[in-house]
């Protein structure tokens, strides 16, 4: 069983899919957004981006949520629950990125929240 979406009072999340490429690489041009998270990258940076956590979901069937508002609207961010390798030990990451209008809202803390449960 997966966990392909899921809502918290603000927010609703969708799992990552293929069709998310030009908003991955819209966040991930945004100097803002990518500040704390290595930088700016490359198409083949993003690219390879997704591949790596569309492969995640089909492994371990949870991984990379894009963030909506609760109504559905644009996509303002994006939430994960992922393994990862940190200096040989594995690891699970909660993690989460928000374009800047949606920061200082507590919306990460919603997330990693509901990421919890």
């Amino acid at each position: 069983m997966t966990l392909d979406s899921f809502t918290t009072p603000r927010l609703h999340a969708e799992r990552l899919v293929p069709a998310h490429l030009s908003e991955i690489r819209r966040m991930h041009q945004d100097a803002h957004v990518m500040a704390t998270l290595g930088g700016v990258r490359t198409e083949e940076q993003t690219r390879r981006y997704l591949e790596q956590n569309l492969e995640h979901w089909e492994r371990y069937g949870f991984g990379l949520w894009m963030v909506r508002t609760a109504a559905r609207d644009a996509i303002i961010g994006r939430a994960c629950v992922r393994h990862l390798d940190v200096e040989g030990a594995a690891e699970v990451e909660i993690g989460y990125a928000f374009y800047p209008d949606w920061w200082a809202q507590g919306l990460a803390t919603e997330v990693a929240n509901k990421c919890l449960v």
